[in-house]
């Protein structure tokens, strides 16, 4: 996927929702259900159903709401 910082998105619940390169974000659920997004992304959190999201605002800002 190209070169730069790699680093995890979690749900303040600790469930691993991605892993985050630069603007590209990767997202895998059980099943055959994988996906390469790009910024600004929401997804509900598969444990706990908390909205997260990352925001195309330029900065790295990780939230969960």
């Amino acid at each position: 996927m190209g070169h730069g910082v790699v680093r995890e998105w979690r749900c303040r619940c600790g469930k691993l929702l991605g892993v985050v390169h630069h603007r590209r974000i990767h997202l895998r659920f059980p099943g055959p259900h994988e996906y390469f997004v790009t910024r600004p992304v929401t997804t509900s959190c598969p444990k706990c159903r908390t909205m997260n999201e990352i925001a195309d605002d330029g900065d790295d800002a990780l939230t969960g709401r």
